[in-house]
């Protein structure tokens, strides 16, 4: 058990915070490698964030199973749709970019015209700006910025792929760091700094990055960010932290360091400076704050200043995951759950019992294959009342039809998405819904404020079960329809949420999802889905992600060139599609 500030009740605080030693382990630090204590904080903690960095630094494209590669190819062509769709469908996008251009203090247009001046192509140039996606080929942005831009925009629908043990997003921070460690390296000369003993290969417009090498370091960041995610765990969010901001920062490093060929001691001090940086409050939900969008975009502009920090040979803190004020024990209000080991056997690291070393083996289990994509923009909690909402509506519809009872009124509109379409329930055809939830879920979804019953703005609406259940029922639930927060003021959504209430069930546990309709006439129906639509055990099909990606990406780039991203995209497994390529094609 834990104290509110997350301090197990049988361990005294110390006010020597450089080494905070609990009372029952005084004894000398042992050596690195035999250290086997499963709990951060301890002198012979398993020293998880220098295994990481291990494991980052010898692992190769080679290591990357071709099923998972084509997985990060499914990932990487759903990060772009959903980075292209905020371009017209998030109102914080323009204001973020305009921030960020002031913030810069060079005009991208300024950087695009210096990037492309003869001094700064290929081998020799100078250059090194990046591009930020759907912005267009005349602008550039320094790395640092394009990367908060790539992330903050690849957020800001809450419409991207999901890890549900982490309860995060993994590759909002990753992809970015990709995008921007491939365009540095492909048109500047790579310097070597500080401690480096090992620079990573020039590369030209003619020689380009292997896309199998760009696929593996994505996959790297997703590693990363899903193990720490995964050992923060819920208990981070009632400590008042965002996991996809706190651990995502190590997996843009993660990324970063692949691409960029640092060494181990650089990827190691990267990591302790991003200990000072590992940030993301939940107060957001207060006022449906653009915090959240903020958050990835935060932490891979941090992380390329780490990187940077690190190469010039800046020192990093020891222990950033482990030690006694790290980010498994200052980040999470239940530091007693975490488990080293299960983090470090993650990486396909094996030993540490009787004194053995550890050592690598063969990783065969990739968390990157359980990021599951998302077809509805909202919060993954309310996934699973989404779909089961759109089916309830849709039967009540086939029912009616087949007893030729629909009619007119409401749903006698056209169906350009503007009015309840033909067929949909009204609010007053039902009586009262229940929806049931972990406890953990009703924190973010079902707790009955005002804000989560009416919201009114994109953000309350995205979190808010009450809201996502009536617009499934009196609308549909369509992959990648955005209508839905155009529709905030709709009255018939209105009086359908106060007839939703919502209880717990401590028995169900990450996005499962329970649903009782009772309709007026006296039916009552009930439906459960343990795995929201995209999970592992439920899939999402190739036609859906396609689907999905086309709705956000044809409104703004035109459905030719949206159809030429995909190809490229398709053609990095096999390596039929060169970086650049892709690069240009996403500007």
């Amino acid at each position: 058990m834990s104290t509110p500030n997350g301090i197990p009740n049988n361990e005294p605080l110390t006010t020597d915070i450089t080494n905070p030693t609990p009372h029952d382990q005084n004894q000398a630090p042992s050596n690195n490698n035999k250290k086997t204590n499963p709990k951060p904080g301890y002198p012979d903690s398993i020293p998880a964030t220098s295994l990481l960095a291990d494991f980052i630094t010898t692992s190769k494209h080679t290591d990357l199973p071709a099923p998972v590669q084509e997985k990060v190819q499914e990932l990487l062509i759903d990060y772009i749709g959903v980075t292209l769709g905020a371009i017209q469908h998030a109102e914080s996008t323009a204001p973020i970019i305009e921030a960020v251009n002031t913030l810069q203090g060079i005009p991208p247009r300024a950087l695009a015209t210096a990037a492309s001046t003869p001094a700064n192509q290929g081998i020799g140039g100078n250059g090194g700006y990046c591009s930020v996606i759907g912005q267009g080929p005349e602008q550039r942005w320094l790395p640092q910025y394009a990367g908060l831009l790539n992330a903050a925009l690849g957020h800001s629908l809450d419409f991207d792929d999901t890890y549900a043990p982490g309860t995060l997003h993994a590759g909002v921070t990753a992809i970015p760091a990709a995008l921007l460690g491939a365009e540095v390296l492909l048109y500047q000369t790579p310097q070597t700094t500080g401690g480096s003993t090992t620079a990573p290969p020039a590369t030209t417009q003619g020689d380009p990055i292997p896309p199998s090498a760009f696929l593996h370091a994505i996959a790297l960041g997703y590693e990363t960010t899903s193990l720490i995610g995964r050992e923060l765990g819920f208990a981070a969010y009632k400590r008042g932290f965002h996991n996809t901001s706190v651990a995502g920062i190590f997996g843009a490093i993660a990324t970063l360091s692949s691409l960029l060929h640092l060494t181990r001691t650089e990827t190691l001090a990267a990591f302790g400076l991003a200990g000072s940086r590992a940030a993301g409050s939940m107060q957001y939900l207060a006022n449906g704050a653009w915090n959240k969008r903020l958050h990835p975009g935060f932490a891979v502009h941090d992380a390329w200043v780490c990187v940077g920090m690190a190469r010039a040979g800046v020192v990093g803190a020891e222990g950033a995951l482990e030690g006694g004020s790290g980010v498994l024990r200052g980040y999470t209000a239940e530091p007693e759950v975490v488990d080293l080991r299960r983090l470090v056997e993650g990486l396909g690291m094996e030993g540490g019992d009787g004194g053995r070393e550890w050592r690598r083996k063969e990783k065969g289990d990739w968390k990157v294959c359980r990021s599951s994509l998302k077809p509805y923009p909202a919060c993954r909690m309310t996934h699973g009342f989404i779909e089961m909402g759109g089916e309830f509506g849709e039967e009540w519809r086939r029912s009616r039809m087949m007893d030729g009872a629909v009619s007119a009124g409401g749903r006698s509109r056209s169906d350009d998405g503007d009015a309840v379409g033909r067929g949909r329930p009204l609010p007053e055809d039902i009586e009262g819904i229940e929806l049931f939830m972990s406890p953990e879920n009703f924190i973010l979804i079902g707790d009955p404020t005002p804000n989560k019953r009416h919201p009114t703005n994109n953000i309350d609406a995205q979190f808010s079960a009450y809201f996502q259940v009536a617009h499934a029922l009196l609308y549909g639930a369509k992959t990648g329809d955005l209508a839905a927060y155009s529709r905030l003021d709709d009255p018939g959504i209105n009086a359908l949420t106060e007839k939703i209430v919502v209880r717990t069930d401590d028995g169900m546990k990450q996005f499962s999802a329970r649903m009782k309709i009772r309709w007026n006439g006296g039916e009552v129906v009930e439906r459960s889905q343990e795995f929201p639509l995209g999970e592992m055990e439920h899939p999402f099909t190739r036609e859906r992600v396609v689907e999905k990606f086309h709705a956000l990406a044809d409104p703004e780039v035109g459905e030719e060139r949206a159809q030429e991203i995909l190809r490229l995209v398709d053609g990095l497994v096999g390596g039929g599609t060169r970086i650049e390529d892709l690069i240009k094609s996403l500007r």
